[in-house]
């Protein structure tokens, strides 16, 4: 389903991880260089968390009916 959204972002997406990767490399001191691939998956990590969130109160994202659905809907997206 985010496939083509996801291929028409491409650039953008890009460009978000090159300005990421210099701010995180100016930010982290040398001797801890190897870190820097951990702080940008957190840093991707935790924007797909807070998009997800906005997403979901703006009411684009299906709101699960009860517990069981919810469930399954949260091991989808983290299986998935």
């Amino acid at each position: 389903m985010f496939h083509e959204i996801y291929d028409e972002m491409q650039d953008e997406i890009y460009a978000i991880f090159t300005k990421l990767e210099k701010m995180c490399k100016d930010n982290l001191p040398k001797h801890l260089s190897y870190y820097l691939n951990y702080e940008l998956y957190m840093a991707f990590y935790n924007a797909n968390v807070m998009t997800t969130g906005f997403a979901y109160y703006d009411g684009k994202l299906y709101d699960p009916k009860d517990k069981e659905e919810c469930g399954l809907l949260t091991f989808q997206v983290t299986k998935g």
